[in-house]
Parts: structure tokens; sequence; C-alpha cells
């Protein structure tokens, strides 16, 4: 029923394209409202499969194009004077600001974006957030005391006693690695420091992945981290919750610093193709993505956390408790995104193992 196929056309980068061939209820793709969608959340066969069966059920034909999140928004910026997606559906605040700043949106309010937490919309009504990730540290309360417990993640690092216990990122590639040790580094800004860092910020950092531990090839963070060998660890929250499904017993508790734990949303918003373009199918796609029942089937079968309570009511038990546990930080997006790729190089090049 879907086809998979290379464009060799696109120079910015290599992408998956589905599309639909057995259309529903016998209906011919020209009757069907075309949407071409650019998505790095759909970078996954699964979902893509399900979200373009599910949107051709609502009578929608999707072109989809997927790529890593780096890759989606080097491509957007390419085809800024011409652009060729009607909708982006994925990447994070920093690169829907970057975005915002060099491709024209379509201003449009979804009607679901009314139950979204107003904090979290920094869109200036041009893209919304749809699902949200926390990425937070946490210790085994089989083997760590909860009066005993640090406080904070860098606090792991200046105590001897706990060294080697906790584990650390083995590579600064994906978003849930950088961002556990950048949610660290941004407390301690200082615009005259180095990458504005303070000097204490960055030992801070340094000490902390010093006497961290990393798994090796072979070894399950998981069951590190349930006998103790690691008994501080980090995750994101919805892995963490399929964790507490898959492994008998898992017992866990987060830390929750008082500066919060790091969290960032999947946007979704409209490419701008200028006055006379005729948004109506985007529009009527956006409005359908983001509804409760929608992503309620995301949620369930791809562990999305939706950011409204109607698409939260079917999470898991074991993710609404620790969902109930998180509290965000207030991240400076405008000062992570002109510093994160920096920072990253950084870490990298002098602190990572």
């Amino acid at each position: 029923m879907y086809k998979k196929f290379l464009i060799a056309s696109m120079a910015v980068l290599s992408a998956s394209v589905f599309t639909s061939t057995g259309l529903a209820k016998g209906m011919a793709q020209d009757e069907k409202r075309t949407v071409t969608i650019y998505s790095n959340t759909y970078y996954d066969d699964a979902r893509t499969v399900r979200l373009v069966e599910l949107a051709e059920a609502e009578g929608f034909y999707l072109e989809m194009v997927t790529a890593p999140g780096g890759d989606t928004y080097n491509r957007l910026l390419a085809e800024a004077n011409d652009p060729q997606a009607d909708v982006i559906i994925g990447m994070d605040e920093a690169n829907w600001l970057n975005v915002q700043e060099q491709v024209d949106l379509h201003a449009f309010e979804p009607v679901w974006a009314e139950n979204v937490p107003e904090e979290i919309i920094i869109g200036k009504g041009e893209f919304y957030p749809f699902a949200e990730a926390y990425i937070f540290g946490m210790y085994n309360p089989e083997f760590i005391n909860q009066e005993d417990a640090v406080k904070t993640l860098e606090a792991l690092g200046q105590e001897e006693a706990l060294k080697n216990k906790y584990r650390i990122p083995s590579d600064l590639a994906g978003s849930t690695n950088q961002k556990i040790i950048l949610s660290m580094l941004m407390q301690y800004r200082d615009d005259e420091g180095e990458l504005g860092i303070s000097e204490e910020g960055w030992q801070k950092v340094a000490t902390y992945i010093n006497n961290g531990y990393q798994a090796r090839e072979g070894e399950d963070q998981w069951v590190l981290f349930q006998e103790g060998t690691t008994p501080y660890n980090y995750y994101h929250i919805s892995g963490t919750a399929l964790a507490l499904e898959e492994y008998d017993g898992l017992a866990l508790e987060p830390i929750v610093p008082t500066y919060g734990i790091f969290s960032m949303t999947e946007q979704i918003g409209i490419l701008d193709k200028g006055e006379e373009y005729d948004y109506s199918a985007a529009e009527d796609f956006v409005n359908w993505y983001g509804s409760d029942e929608v992503q309620k089937v995301f949620a369930e079968e791809f562990g999305f956390l939706p950011v409204t309570e109607g698409g939260q009511e079917v999470l898991s038990e074991p993710l609404k408790a620790l969902l109930d546990k998180m509290v965000r930080m207030d991240v400076d997006w405008d000062f992570y995104r002109q510093n994160v790729d920096s920072w990253v190089e950084k870490l990298e090049l002098e602190y990572m193992p």
C-alpha cells in the first residue's frame, strides 16, 4: 500500500518520501487534500506509515519528506525563497526560532492551541507545540535514600563516594545526551565568561564528566541502574516510562533541581507561500493533527507525550506519575541557540573522554 523511494534532486539532504497509493474508500488522489510535510519527528518508517494511514482516512493525501532535525532545518533555510513544503512537524524551540527569523511562516492558530499551556507557546502565532520531552536525572531508591540523594546533577561529580556511580553520555551526538549536560552548564551563565559560561560552570561540568561512568558496548543502562552499578542515571521521560514497564521491579525517583528540568517541545507550523496561496488543506491538517484524538494514538503507540490534558488521558500510569513530578526549567532559548553549537564543540573537544 505504501512505497518508499529517494528523491535524487534533493541536494541539501537525502530524505525518504512516503506516499499512499491505495487510497481509502476508493477515493482518487485528486479528491483528497494534498499536504507536503517536512519532518524529523517521522524519521521512522513505522511512525510515518501510521500517520499516512490516519491522515488518509481523514481525507488527506500526504507527501512526507523526512530527515534528522538538522537536515530538515537546513533544507528549510535553503528553500526560504521558494518553499516546497506546506507543513513542518518537529524540531525543537531553538530551530524554530531560527527558522522564524529567516523563513516566512503562515500565521495561524490551531483550534487546539487554547488547550496548550501558555508558558510553552513561543511562536508568536506561527508555530505551536504538540508534544513535549523532559530530560532528567534519576536515582534508584533501593540503593539511595531520598535524604542522601543529590539535589542537582552537577553535585554528582563533587562527591568522591559517587565516582563511577552515575552514568554519563558516551557521546554528544543525540539531543538527550547534549541536553542533560547543557541543563547544568546553563545554570552558570556569565556574559564575561567563555561562551557565556563562568569558569565555575565549566569546572563543574568537567568534574561531572570526569567522575562519571560511560556504559560499555553491550551493557544495558537499565540493568546497571537496577543492579546498583550506576544507581544514578538520566534519560528522557517517555523512554523512562517504557523502561518501568519493561524491567520487572525497576524503581526510580527523578532528581528535580530548584532550577527545574530541561524540557523541549516538538512543534508544528505552516510555511508562507504568498497571499494568493490556498492554505485551507494545510490549516485543516494542522487542526486535525494536533487534536487530542490524533495525539492519543501516537501517545499510545509510539510514546509521544502530548502537551494537552486531553491528549495525556491515555498515558500509562508510570508515565503519569513521572509527569506529575516534572518541573520545567526556564530556558532562555535565545541564549541557548546563540551558543549551543559552540558549547557542544568545546565539550566534545576538551571534556568528553
